[in-house]
This record gives C-alpha cells, structure tokens and sequence, in this order.
C-alpha cells in the first residue's frame, strides 16, 4: 500500500464529509422553509400529514415540578419561546420540557387526527389536550419508562388519538422528560396515511438488518468450521450490530420486554457492546498483537476503559452516559483506523478493505456524536446514511475477512513450497549427518566396549586384589589372635610377657577393625553388601546405645541426651548390628568434634500406609544426632562422606581413617534412606538419617543363647577323629592348641592330596579344610571326598579368609558341609562341630552351683585376679563399645575364673559396658 493510495483515500473521505455537511444543511433549510414559525396548524382534508417542528413553542421547567395549572397560567405562557429546528434536539436535559402547539381543525373529521411523537427514545411522556371548558384537560400519559400498554395504540412510536373540535382553535400541552436526548419529531397525522408513510422506515430496517443478521449466522458457521477467531468476533460485532438496531426502532419494548419499567440505557449499553468487539475483532484481524506490542497494549488499555467507564456511567453517571456514549463512539472507531492505517504502512494488504469499511461510518458517526451534545441539529439524513454505511461497512469487512483467508493462503503455499523444499534438502542432510553419526556411533560404541572391557578387568583385578589380601591379611591374622587369646589364659607367662601379649592382640584386633571397614566399603561399592535383618527390642537398644556411650562424653564434660517421641515402635525387623555401627560413628564423632555443650539424639517415626498384600505395617524411622563441636565449613561438606577424605576438623584431632561416615551413608541407603548434614561453623553439626523398618511384636524377638566357656567334653562319647588341613603350620598347630586338651583324636595335612591319603586310611568324622592351597586345593579335594559314597559320612568344614559372598557359594557348591571365616572365635569352632557331630561339651558356668540368671552380681573385688594389662585392654574395648573384642577378652580368663568369664560375658551381651566400666574405674582409684 503506497503513500499515493493513502492520500487518495483521505481526499475522499474528507470530499464525503464536506458533502455530508452540505446535504444536512440544504435538508435543514428546505425543511425550515415548509412552515412559518410559531403559526397555528391548520388541519385540512387536502393534506394528510403535518410536521410540527416550527410550530411548536417550549418551555424549560428545571424545577420539574410544574403542574399543567401552572405551564397555563399568564405569568408562565409569556416564557414559552418558538422553536426553530425542523426536529427538536435539545440534547441532554435534566429538566423537564413543555411543549405546546396551536392546531385548528378545518377538516371534515373530528376523530381520524393522531399525534404522533416518532422517536422511541423518550422517557415519559404526558398530553394534555383541551376539552371545551376552560382549563380541562384530557391527559394521556405514556413513554418508554412506562409498560408498553400505556400506549393507545401497539406501535413501537408514541401515536395518540387527538379529538379536536371543528373549526376551533385550541392549544395542546406535552410535558416531556428522559434520561436519554430530548428530540421530539412530532407529527399530526391520520394513521393510515402515517402507517403507510413509515413502511418504507420499516423495510429499510428490515433490509439492514436481514443482511447484519445472516453475516453473522455466516461469520458464526465459518468460525465453528475453520476456529478462526477473526469470524468469531466479527460475529459477535454483527449481534451487537442487529441487537442495537432493534433497540434503537423501539422492537425491543414492542415485542421483547414489554413490561420493561426501569430508566435502564440499554440501547447505549449495547453500543458500547459494539465498541468493544469492533476494536476486538480488529485488534484480532490487524495481527495487532504480533505486529505491534505498544499498540497491543493501547488497545487492551482502551478496552478496559471503556469497560470501566460503562460500570461507572450505570452506577453514578447516568445523567452523562449519553455524552460519555457519545465521546467513545468518536475515540474507539478512530482509534481502530489509526490501527488499520498503521498496518496499511506495514504492508498488510487485508486492512485495505478494513480502512474502507471504517472512514465513511466514522465520519457519519461523528457528526451524530456533535448532534447529541447539541452542536448541530438532528438530522433524519444522516442517520440513514449511518445506517447504509454500516451495511456496506459489514460487506467490506467480510471482504476483508476474505482477503485474509487469500493472504494466509499465498503464506501457505509458499510456506509450503518453503517446506517442501527445506525438506528435501533436511533429507539430504539427514543422510549424510546419518552416516556421520553411524560413524560416530560406531566409534563411540567400540571405545565404550574397550572401556567396558577395561573396567571389567579393572573390577576383576580389584576383587582379586581384595580376595587375596583378605586372605593373605586375615591367615596371620588368625594366628596372631588365636595364639595371644591362648597364651593371656597361660597362667605360667611373667606379668612382662602378658602386658606384651595383651599389646599384640590389642593390635591385632586393631587391624582386624580396619580391614573389615576397608572390606565392607569395597563390598557396598561393588553392590554385595546385605542386610541381615532381624526383630529387636528398639527401646532397649535404645538404652544400651546410651548407656554405652554415656561414660565417654562425660568424660569430656559432655551432655549426651537421648529422646524418642512415644510413637515410636518398640519392636522392629531391620538390621540391628548396622543401624548400631551407623549411630556409634555418628555419636562417637559428635562427642570426638565436642568441647563444650553435648550431644543430643532424637527418634521419631512415621508409619506409613500398607502396600498391597504386605501383612506387615511399615514405618520410617527418622534420627538426628546433633552436637555443639566445632561444626564444618560449607566448602568441605562434600569431603564428609568421601572415603578416606578428611575435613581440616579431623586433620585437627588426627583420630580414625575416614571411612566411618561414607560407610553409615552406605548402611542407611542400605536400609532405605539417606543422610543429610548441616553444620555451621562454631556452631555444631546435626546429622539427619531415616531408615525404612517393619513393625513386628515382642513375640517375633529371637532369644540368643550367650557364647559359653568350653573346657572338657562330656564323657561316654566316641572318640572324634578330626582332620585339620592347611599349609600353614601355625594355622594347624592353632586348631591342635584348641581342640587337642578337650580330647579329640587328630591328625593334620599340608595339602589337599595328603588330606585324601589321610581321609581314605583313618576315616575322620570332621575336616577342618582351608580352600587355597598348593599341589591340591580345598575345592578338589572336597569334590573328590564327597564324590565317594563314604564320604558323604564325613563332615567337613571350609576354613577361608576370603569375605566376598560368592565365594561361600562356591565352596558350599564343591561339597563342603559348613563355612567358617578367618579369624575366628574359639566357640564358633565347638558350636560349628557340635552341629555336624553333635558333640556335647562341658561348660564353664556347669562347673559352678548357679545358673545364669542366678549368678550374683559381679563386684570390684571379683576383678581384682585379673592383670592391670589385661583389666585396661577390657575397659578400653568396652569404652570403644567393641563386644567382639571384650568377648575375646574375656576368653583369654582361666578356666579357674570361668563364674568370673560368665558374669563378663552376660554384661557384654546385655552391653552394659558402663557397667564394665564402672567396676574397673571404681577398681583403679580403690
């Protein structure tokens, strides 16, 4: 669109204003020239209709309360004043308007006169016409604030019958009232000539209004067809078009609402209606939003505007709706053609059609808004000119709508030409990136099978490395403990060679800590870790846990609280040995990292909902250790639950090896949850963990027998043949210490190959078979062993120092009977031949007259046999809450003391190493 197009444009419809004036001014002439002002009207039977627009005269009464007794009195008549419009407009008036005309009545007929007020828009109305004695009135009284059948006559104009006398002169009143313009054509007229004459207005009306009605029936289809929101509000322009109209001709109160009392505006609140979906439907047609952000906010804030002011105008102004009406129906469509015109600049060709479709309408429509604050006469011209220049507005923005739907569909098919194009060179692409990235792929793919390759050797070699140094670690291990456990019960070694024997197996225990850590990261790491979960008294292990760990923060000067809420479940199925290695690291730090304050713990619990068809109720247990040490700085929270990595904290206290807390974590995922830290410098550290748990009964707790002393079998039992096979000797001569004063009958080999030769020619009831060892293995000799018929009847019994799950598969898979890890407890060893052989031994606690729960309690001075060495190695472990190392303690006791070795190993499983404690503190300062 050119700037020639456009200035042609606006040449035109500057013509058509001009124009426009002219006409109305030429109309407003010719009619001002059809009677003499202020005369009589002479009703004759040649004419059949008479205008009386210059023979009125009226009377403003801005009190509006003025009887017609008053409006005929001599003071007030003198105030009338002759009109001089062709069709009073006296524009917006709060006043009440009298009216009066002189008509004198030369026809022949007295009855077949009407009065005829041709505007619907009039509030109320009342007429006052002569009767023959002076001062009597007939008084009609009707209007649109009135129901519809106070007319005499159901027409939507006001048509009064108008009875005048022959020949007489007389003078007939109107007091007229409205909220809306005060314009008042009245006419007298008979009603068939009337009705005749206003045909015409009627299928004008029709005409206009039959074509609004069917483009939008139209626009309403091709919206529901094609779900353009251009149809969609173009249809709701065109109802509010039609619904206008037959307001504004009065149909409404004819044949819609005919008992319609109220002074509601409605006619103007459509027109406002109308406002609002024109500058809709072309904020939607012109692309306003996508084409121009600040004219898409203007239009929105326009929008609201008017919305508001509709709202206020019926609330509180309703005096100047009219004005505001009028004001708006001059802002809005030019504010639209300011739009179109812009988008005509952009070269957006559809809005051609629009500006069409707008500049003449506007024009009409601000003349009418001047007619309405007063500023020009009304004029019956123009608003037929409103009319046709709607209509044709309506069929250039279907045009419009049209071209539209012609534009999008040049974008479409070049679009698609575009597409159709792009696509095949896209395909082109796609072939060649294709076989780029099958190359790539392939690469990638075969790296990724080299690295998974190298991994598996790599994890290969890890577990390997792992299985032989637990091997090669726990075999001296074994000895190196068992041999220290036999010789601290040696009642001949010199106090020196005890202290020194107590320091080695110290030490070796020591060791043995660190490799299992070691171990069970490297197994929660390589995903073997499980759990072994049981039924326990929670509370209880609750109070043991404090008990255990009350003794070692008081002797820091520490507070350690422990609290649980009551909903907490007593008993629960979970992994009890675990969950107490996660607290005692957790606490064991807080009261490690603690100088001043305490440390606190706190249980709670929240059950969760039965899944399905588990029997079992569930429930998360939640815990928080906090503590008031020295706390962590934010940057160093990542290293806390990194293997062997330390804050600058634990560099400090040059104490433990790092794997304490990676661990735990590893342990509460284990059971279903997580730990999280906070900690602020200075200020202390809180550790957050919740685990997943089964809620069980008391019922459920397994009762676990107490380890016993072994010191004789029971007589009258064969003589037991045991073959120990090993090629170390000091793991042999180990076993002989152990087994050979109970009385067994032994034998020993260094091999796999001498242990058949032995087992074919002496027929032992047991083997004690290690798996790894030279000329022939544990694993051969076991499957040639049990491959015989014979030797299904001889037990026998894996001893390994390997810890990897698997490998107990396979050495139960080759035929052993039993598995028994390096190092081991000397009461593992009778318990595991007492279950093959059914060996019945003789006990420490059956030498004595008690039984266990009959046993005295254990006092200072029962301690006081025992060596310092060994009475500060058994309070450190019990301080260390270490009841594998205090039960190896307390095997090293002579079977002499075995009553002592009991009591000890009773307040070792109930731990109660507070109670350990407490009897050698009280025994040291004694």
């Amino acid at each position: 669109m050119n700037k020639t197009y456009l200035k042609r444009l606006s040449i035109l419809i500057i013509f058509s204003f001009c124009l426009l004036i002219s006409a109305s001014k030429i109309y407003a002439q010719n009619n001002h020239s059809l009677e003499n002002i202020n005369n009589p009207v002479i009703l004759t039977d040649e004419n059949t209709e008479y205008h009386l627009g210059l023979n009125l005269e009226i009377f403003e009464d801005r009190t509006r309360k003025l009887t017609i007794d008053d409006i005929t009195s001599p003071e007030i008549e003198k105030k009338f004043i002759p009109n001089t419009q062709s069709i009073p407009n006296l524009g917006l008036k709060k006043s009440a308007i009298w009216v009066r005309f002189r008509v004198k009545n030369n026809s022949s007929s007295i009855e077949k006169w009407k009065l005829i007020l041709a505007d619907v828009r009039m509030g109320k109305i009342e007429l006052y016409i002569p009767q023959d004695r002076k001062k009597e009135f007939i008084i009609k009284k009707t209007g649109r604030y009135l129901p519809f059948n106070t007319r005499e006559y159901n027409y939507r104009y006001f048509i009064f019958n108008l009875p005048l006398n022959y020949q007489q002169e007389q003078t007939v009143y109107l007091r007229l009232t409205s909220n809306s313009i005060i314009i008042f054509p009245l006419i007298i007229s008979s009603l068939d000539n009337f009705l005749i004459s206003d045909q015409d207005s009627l299928i004008f009306f029709g005409w206009t209004t039959g074509i609004s009605l069917i483009i939008f029936i139209y626009s309403l289809f091709l919206f529901i067809s094609l779900k353009d929101p251009d149809y969609f509000y173009y249809s709701i322009f065109n109802f509010c078009f039609c619904a206008t109209r037959v307001t504004k001709h009065g149909f409404y109160q004819q044949f819609l609402f005919p008992n319609l009392t109220n002074e509601f505006e409605i006619h103007i609140l459509l027109v406002f209606l109308s406002l609002l979906s024109i500058i809709k439907f072309s904020h939607s047609f012109l692309a306003i939003k996508n084409s121009n952000r600040f004219l898409h906010k203007i239009n929105l804030f326009l929008m609201i505007i008017i919305i508001v002011v509709v709202i206020m105008s019926y609330l509180f102004l309703q005096t100047y709706i009219i004005i505001i009406n009028s004001i708006l129906c001059i802002i809005a469509p030019a504010f639209v053609l300011i739009n179109t015109i812009i988008r005509l600049k952009q070269g957006y060709t559809p809005a051609r059609y629009f500006f069409l479709g707008l500049s003449i309408p506007l024009i009409i429509i601000i003349f009418i808004a001047l007619t309405v604050i007063h500023a020009n006469e009304n004029n019956v011209l123009a608003a037929k000119s409103l009319e046709i220049s709607l209509i044709v507005s309506i069929c250039f923005f279907s045009f419009a709508l049209g071209d539209k739907i012609k534009l999008i569909k040049k974008q479409k098919e070049k679009a698609q030409t575009e597409a159709i194009s792009n696509a095949e060179l896209n395909t082109k692409l796609i072939r060649e990136q294709n076989v780029i990235l099958e190359q790539k792929v392939a690469e990638r793919t075969k790296e990724l099978s080299i690295a998974k390759e190298k991994a598996e050797v790599a994890n290969k070699a890890k577990s390997s490395f792992i299985a032989n140094m637990s091997h090669e670690l726990r075999t001296p291990l074994n000895a190196i403990l068992g041999f220290s456990q036999i010789m601290m019960r040696s009642p001949i070694l010199s106090k020196e060679d005890k202290e020194n024997t107590t320091i080695i197996n110290k030490s070796g225990n020591y060791l043995l800590t660190l490799i299992n850590n070691i171990l069970d990261l490297s197994k929660i790491e390589a995903g073997k870790m499980t759990l072994n979960a049981k039924t326990f008294d929670f509370y209880s292990f609750l109070n043991e846990l404090e008990d255990l760990l009350h003794i070692t923060a008081e002797n820091k000067g520490l507070t350690l609280i422990f609290d649980h809420q009551d909903d907490v479940p007593q008993y629960i199925y979970t992994d009890e040995t675990k969950l107490r290695q996660v607290l005692i690291n957790l606490i064991n730090n807080g009261i490690k990292f603690t100088s001043e304050g305490g440390v606190s713990v706190t249980v709670a619990s929240k059950i969760l909902p039965k899944n399905g068809e588990k029997k079992a109720t569930n429930a998360n247990i939640i815990f928080e250790v906090r503590d008031t040490g020295a706390g962590v700085a934010e940057a160093e929270m990542p290293k806390l639950f990194e293997a062997f990595s330390q804050t600058e904290t634990g560099k400090n206290s040059q104490e433990g090896t790092g794997l304490g807390l990676p661990i735990s974590r590893k342990f509460v995922q284990l059971m279903g949850g997580d730990i999280t830290v906070k900690s602020k410098v200075g200020k202390g550290t809180t550790f957050r963990f919740q685990i997943q748990v089964n809620v069980a009964n008391k019922t459920d707790v397994e009762i676990e027998q107490n380890p016993r002393h072994v010191i004789a079998l029971k007589p009258h039992q064969p003589r037991y043949k045991i073959l120990i096979v090993d090629d170390r000797p000091t793991n042999r001569l180990l076993l002989i210490k152990l087994l050979q004063p109970l009385g067994f009958e032994l034998q020993e080999a260094e091999n796999g190959k001498q242990a058949i030769e032995i087992w074919s020619e002496w027929q032992p009831h047991l083997i004690w078979m290690d798996m790894r060892m030279p000329v022939m293995d544990g694993y051969e000799s076991t499957q040639i062993i049990k491959g015989t018929t014979k030797g299904n009847a001889t037990a026998i019994i894996a001893l390994t120092a390997s810890v990897l799950e698997e490998e107990k598969s396979i050495i139960l898979s080759a035929g052993c009977d039993d598995f028994v890890r390096k190092p081991f407890r000397e009461s593992i060893i009778f318990e595991t031949m007492k279950k093959h052989l059914g060996v019945e031994y003789i006990y420490a606690e059956e030498t004595a007259t008690q039984t266990p729960s009959e046993l005295p309690n254990l006092q200072v001075e029962d301690l006081q046999v025992m060596p310092s060495e060994w009475l500060e190695e058994l309070y450190d472990a019990a301080k260390a809450l270490d009841d594998d190392l205090s039960l190896e303690l307390i095997e090293q006791i002579p079977v002499e003391q075995s009553l002592l070795a009991e009591k000890l190993s009773n307040l070792v499983d109930d731990f109660q190493f507070k109670t350990i404690r407490q009897l050698i503190k009280s025994l040291k300062s004694g």
